[in-house]
């Protein structure tokens, strides 16, 4: 007879190293990279493909036998479930039909999958997996730094000497540090030996990145953290006009950061041009104007000879390098406002939990990971990108942003990566 706590395990430990990208480093270990990059694209990874749907099969039963309530999944994912039927509906006009289809069933199983998993176990312990989890992805680079230097340092290039580690995009490695730091320090894992000892890593991991985007990221996250976690109160009413305030002050932030960040960028040694984006952005538009209220079809566009000419003119990129054009790409305007909406609501969750006198450390996080990535999807392809780790995370921190209660049942306990740590099953 299965042993479902055995199978929650393994649904686990399956879902860290799936989503969080140890999958797609062993993959490229032994199999590397086409130089085709559009036929790569456009064909995807069969591991990838297995694997995901074994999760969804492991998440489809634990959601079975464990009962959950459907009514309580629609409730829940009800934008996510708005923007997989906006998807669905564009295979209809996709450029690429059927690798629109073949992405949106990604893109629905990675939807469902950490729906299940954070139903499944206990928020601040999930969130302490994955930092650990991370942790050791930060430890892999650095050894492959010393044993296999080539794999592990950019080789040429404006980005000669970068560190990339396990991870074969530098800016997308620099942000899953990121997000692992920040969360470690949200729920203050340096007070134990091996939550120290991950800290240490992912920071020398941020450094050797070299990645602006990451540093400012860790500046502005810490500084959410540090401020939203001094002006909380007992009393509800307090903490609602000093959020109002500390977004107010924020806002008035982001609009001097605006205004002066060709000279920021200048401070952190990179061009006003955000390393071509801009203009890549402008070769974007015009196709963007021509589908602008349907998109392309959900995947489509980069896989279709609709991006003909832009690769003749530039070369191929993969995607947009900026979230909030890409949604357009997928799916024009409607896919655009979703999106905006999913960002929103995450928001308004976290911050009606973080001004109850009752709040945890988790809301604070919620807050600081989200507005983060709504800032960065502008440079870089994170929310709704789910060949990526920014999107698990944002799942993650969406879904235990909307559970509808603080209370866990803890019934069974899962040690975690320093043994002392345990991951417990919850009742949302």
């Amino acid at each position: 007879m299965i042993n479902m706590t055995s199978v929650k395990k393994l649904f686990l430990l399956l879902c860290v190293f799936y989503f969080a990208g140890f999958l797609s480093h062993f993959v490229g270990v032994f199999q590397p990279a086409s130089i085709d990059m559009f036929s790569q694209s456009a064909q995807g990874s069969r591991a990838n493909q297995i694997v995901g749907i074994v999760l969804f099969v492991m998440a489809l039963a634990i959601f079975h036998f464990s009962q959950y309530s459907v009514l309580d999944f629609f409730k829940q994912a009800f934008l996510w479930l708005l923007l997989i039927l906006w998807f669905a509906l564009s295979i209809s006009w996709s450029s690429v039909p059927f690798i629109s289809f073949r992405r949106l069933a990604a893109f629905t199983i990675m939807v469902f999958v950490v729906y299940t998993l954070v139903k499944t176990f206990e928020p601040q312990s999930l969130l302490r997996f994955f930092v650990y989890a991370i942790g050791i992805a930060a430890l892999m680079g650095l050894l492959e730094a010393v044993f296999a230097p080539s794999r592990a340092f950019i080789d040429g290039g404006i980005r000669d000497g970068a560190f990339t580690g396990m991870y074969y995009d530098k800016n997308g490695g620099a942000r899953v540090y990121a997000y692992a730091l920040l969360i470690g320090v949200g729920l203050k894992l340096y007070q134990c030996r091996a939550g120290l000892a991950a800290t240490v890593l992912l920071t020398i991991c941020l450094l050797l990145s070299r990645s602006a985007t990451a540093a400012v990221m860790v500046a502005a996250g810490l500084t959410l953290i540090f401020i939203l976690s001094v002006f909380h109160t007992r009393m509800a009413n307090k903490n609602a006009l000093r959020l109002s305030a500390i977004i107010l002050f924020g806002a008035l932030g982001v609009f001097v950061l605006y205004v002066n960040y060709e000279f920021i960028l200048n401070l952190l040694g990179r061009d006003a041009g955000l390393t071509n984006r801009t203009i890549i952005w402008q070769l974007l538009n015009d196709y963007i104007e021509a589908e602008y209220v349907f998109g392309y079809g959900f995947g489509a566009f980069w896989s279709s000879g609709d991006v003909a000419d832009f690769i003749e003119r530039w070369s191929f990129i993969g995607n947009a390098h900026s979230g909030y054009y890409e949604a357009i790409l997928h799916g024009g305007i409607v896919c655009l406002a979703l999106v905006i909406a999913l960002i929103w609501y995450s928001v308004f969750r976290a911050f009606k939990q973080y001004v109850s006198p009752y709040h945890t450390s988790i809301s604070v996080i919620i807050i600081t990971i989200v507005l983060l990535q709504a800032v960065v999807n502008y440079i870089g392809y994170v929310i709704i990108n789910h060949n990526s780790t920014d999107m698990f995370v944002f799942l993650l921190v969406y879904f235990i942003a909307c559970r509808r209660t603080l209370s866990y049942t803890q019934t069974e306990s899962i040690q975690n990566v320093d043994g002392r740590h345990s991951i417990h099953q919850y009742e949302a």
